[in-house]
């Protein structure tokens, strides 16, 4: 017998509703996906529950796309919705009106929308790759103002499985986030043994079949790690810090490097307070790592990832990065480098690597990348000649769905 599928809260006033809400529509999906992989008509409802969920995310309660939600201690903070609404309204008009009609959508939305649909199917051809490695967060789903809140669209899932079922031997999904706490398995609508998940930028994974594993880490920087974990812990437990637990990524305890937000695409923080915090997270990393041997804190203006290093193969010392990741993943999920053709989809020069590491062994390897201003697209050009590019993750999306659901 099916499980119930949770309600959603009516009322959506305080932090932990939203994070309430939007854990129920992650049930929600991913049932929909379900049945939509086995040939199913979806239940009508799952789009009732979405458009319930979408109602109490718009009911007022601040300004315009921000809602003033209360935190447990009776302050408040603005919250901007717009990229849970928009993704709803989208589910709602998949599950309801179906694909076609989603797909008309992103057209009117998406400039040159059927040029970049052809380009990606000349792109990709009839190509069944082995591996498909794909970055989340601005490739695959656009970016939220809360990881914690960032649940896939039913309508993505369905795209990114048909594909990976009927174009590709291994898809791997890699991120930076966790596993769990919350991960990469708390925030998808890909219903299990589709994907399997590098997670924590592939230092650990879970395969199709549901198995765990991780990187070894040496105990000695197992114990520096959890050591800057506590002092970051109660960096963040002062009262003026709370908020940055409440932002964009939190507080991630990944394997091998933990995260901090200080910032959200938003701007919801005054920037001299997230300039503290960045001082002050450097003060405590530079207080357990004098040398700058161990950890490495790389800022993207609204995170902080603070990175366990590793040795390189001259004996000195790096950041870990994809490229490590997808020889890591290859030793330990004997995804078979050797033999191509395989598709590495990203966002940022962070996953050049990934597609670098794909094609180590020479096997023919494809690139699309999303989202990329000029001065990051002549970067990738110079490294991956092979690579096309797409303005959006809607846009990328429709082309898996298009070309699996055609091929």
């Amino acid at each position: 017998m099916m499980r119930a599928l949770p309600h959603p809260p009516r009322e959506i006033d305080t932090l932990a509703r939203l994070r309430a809400a939007m854990e129920a529509s992650q049930a929600i999906r991913t049932a929909a996906v379900r049945e939509i992989l086995d040939g199913r008509t979806p239940d009508p409802a799952h789009a009732a529950l979405l458009e319930r969920t979408l109602v109490a995310l718009s009911r007022p309660g601040g300004r315009g796309s921000v809602k003033e939600l209360l935190l447990p201690d009776g302050r408040s903070i603005g919250v901007d919705l717009n990229r849970e609404r928009e993704e709803l309204e989208k589910d709602i008009l998949y599950l309801g009106s179906g694909e076609d009609a989603l797909l008309r959508h992103l057209a009117r939305e998406i400039d040159d929308f059927d040029d970049h649909l052809e380009a990606g199917r000349q792109f990709l051809g009839d190509r069944r790759f082995n591996c498909f490695f794909t970055d989340r967060d601005g490739t695959v789903q656009s970016y939220h103002g809360r990881y914690a809140t960032s649940v896939q669209s039913a309508y993505s899932a369905v795209f990114l499985c048909r594909f990976a079922m009927n174009r590709t031997t291994y898809p791997l999904m890699l991120t930076s986030a966790p596993l769990r706490g919350p991960g990469i398995l708390d925030v998808t609508a890909i219903p299990s043994g589709i994907f399997a998940y590098g997670a924590s930028k592939g230092r650990e994974y879970l395969d199709r079949a549901g198995n765990r594993g991780a990187l070894p880490i040496a105990p000695r920087k197992k114990e520096l790690l959890k050591a800057l974990n506590d002092r970051l812990l109660a960096l963040v437990h002062r009262p003026e810090n709370e908020v940055f637990t409440l932002i964009g990524s939190g507080l991630q305890f990944k394997f091998g490097q933990t995260t901090l937000a200080r910032q959200d695409m938003d701007g919801t923080v005054p920037e001299d307070r997230s300039v503290e915090l960045l001082a002050s997270v450097r003060d405590v990393a530079a207080a357990l790592d004098p040398a700058g041997e161990n950890l490495r804190i790389e800022d993207t203006g609204l995170d902080l990832e603070i990175i366990l290093t590793i040795e390189d193969e001259a004996g000195g010392i790096k950041d870990f990065d994809k490229g490590d990741a997808v020889a890591y993943l290859d030793r330990s999920l004997g995804l078979g480098l050797e033999n191509g053709p395989h598709l590495a989809c990203g966002d940022t020069p962070a996953d050049i690597p990934m597609a670098l590491a794909a094609s180590a062994r020479g096997a023919e390897t494809l690139a699309i990348f999303v989202g990329c201003g000029d001065s990051t697209t002549n970067l990738i050009r110079e490294k991956l000649p092979n690579a096309l590019f797409f303005p959006s993750p809607d846009m990328l999306m429709a082309l898996l769905g298009a070309t699996a659901r055609n091929g």
